[in-house]
């Protein structure tokens, strides 16, 4: 069997990223700001081997000393189907609003107003 290493960063399904740093998908598909933990509970829970590395950042990502990591998913090709990295971030961008840490999330925040603030001059 062939097997063979596909990495993913948050960037590439994240919704308040624009297309030219490094977002993947249209931004009707993306989620907000997801992590590379709900990524790997996603695919794990589809059967894929994935490895976390929480030390890496994204190679445009500005922020160096605040990495957003990366995963690396391990593609086994059994009965010649192939899986692209595409496909991979579809999955994703279905699977991971189903998690339930985020629809707690989106539960407590229902009803509350953001805090605008005001710039004053200068």
């Amino acid at each position: 069997s062939l097997s063979r290493t596909v990495t993913l960063y948050p960037i590439y399904i994240n919704k308040k990223a624009r297309l030219n740093h490094g977002r993947r998908v249209p931004k009707k598909f993306a989620i907000e700001n997801p992590t590379t933990r709900e990524m790997k509970d996603v695919l794990e829970s589809t059967g894929y081997k994935v490895t976390l590395e929480d030390d890496k950042c994204h190679p445009s990502d500005v922020d160096k000393d605040n990495p957003s990591g990366r995963i690396k998913v391990e593609i086994v090709n059994q009965n010649n189907s192939k899986v692209s990295k595409n496909d991979l971030l579809r999955l994703l961008c279905e699977n991971l609003p189903k998690l339930k840490s985020r629809s707690l999330n989106n539960i407590n925040n229902v009803g509350r107003n953001p805090v605008k603030l005001k710039k004053g001059k200068r």
